[in-house]
């Protein structure tokens, strides 16, 4: 995911076309994918949520360049994707990542979710709803974050998961939600 977002990116500032067919091959590789992750908790945790923040964002940069047809794919694998997330945290509300508000795998995982849901909001309905929810589960994770900054996972994992928070509070503030930016937490 996020091999094709850099590469999304890189055709976005200069225009380069090598940049386009690259990030276009490294998108449909991970379109094509019968499942995004392996082992345990295949297509709802980390696996398919990394997928879904570097192809929402590839989306989101590169969408009016594709064909019709790959537009198309593209979409419906995002969508497909994002159901098999956004389903499962609600129905496991309470006994997994969907409400571990102190946890990297909610953050991340709504993270993902959340990036491909601006990214497609325009063409599907159905993304209102995963922002609605992710930006209330993003309110009740900056009420319960540390006011020191610190990670209750330690630093590794702060290392790890900041720039999701980092991403989620930026998006959600675009949107016209608070300024994240402003909580003790990330001040600190």
């Amino acid at each position: 995911g996020m091999a094709a977002a850099n590469l999304s990116l890189a055709y976005k500032l200069t225009g380069q076309k090598h940049y386009l067919e690259e990030a276009k091959r490294w998108v449909f590789t991970a379109v094509d994918y019968e499942v995004w992750g392996y082992g345990f908790l295949v297509d709802v945790d980390l696996s398919a949520s990394w997928l879904l923040y570097g192809l929402g964002l590839s989306y989101d940069w590169i969408k009016e360049d594709l064909t019709s047809e790959e537009r198309t794919k593209f979409l419906n694998k995002l969508i497909l994707q994002g159901n098999k997330m956004f389903d499962y945290g609600e129905k496991n509300k309470g006994n997994c990542w969907s409400t571990d508000y102190w946890q990297n795998h909610n953050w991340i995982n709504y993270t993902g979710l959340l990036t491909t849901a601006y990214a497609i909001r325009s063409e599907h309905e159905g993304a209102e709803r995963w922002i609605d929810v992710i930006k209330e589960n993003f309110k009740r994770v900056f009420e319960y974050l540390p006011e020191d900054g610190s990670n209750y996972e330690g630093t590794v994992y702060w290392r790890y998961a900041m720039k999701f928070i980092l991403t989620s509070a930026e998006l959600i503030h675009q949107d016209g939600g608070p300024n994240y930016f402003e909580t003790d937490f990330l001040k600190n």
